[in-house]
């Protein structure tokens, strides 16, 4: 995404040509007339759109397959979170275990180190 309609700091003629060109297709000198020039020829090469086509696609499905990853390590993080306060709250109510042995018990159950185990009861 490009905001097109920003107004702080300056920017240099072609960066000011681009935006402009991008804005409304607007042509204003030497640097957007080549640009306007290389789209044109892109656009009306029937070779080049399907490379442009074909690599849209692609990037779209590898965000897809990213979102996805993403979406279950974080189901997984959070079910192994959730896991992990269930048995703080077993270690205290029932075994009666101090935040030491509690500690300790995450960090062999859970292979957590000893930052996290301490992070997960609040302690640093």
């Amino acid at each position: 995404m490009v905001n097109t309609k920003g107004t702080k700091g300056e920017v240099s003629k072609e960066l000011h040509e681009i935006i402009r060109y991008l804005d409304a297709e607007e042509i204003t000198g030497e640097f957007s007339r080549e640009l306007d020039n290389a789209v044109r020829e892109i656009k009306s090469s029937e070779e080049r759109r399907l490379e442009y086509m074909m690599i849209y696609i692609r990037d779209n499905e590898m965000m897809a397959r990213g979102r996805k990853q993403g979406l279950q390590q974080g189901l997984q993080q959070g079910l192994q979170q959730g896991q992990i306060i269930q048995a703080i709250a077993m270690y205290r109510e029932l075994v009666h275990y101090d935040d030491e042995q509690i500690i300790s018990a995450l960090k062999t159950k859970f292979n957590l180190t000893e930052e996290e185990a301490e992070k997960y009861l609040g302690i640093q």
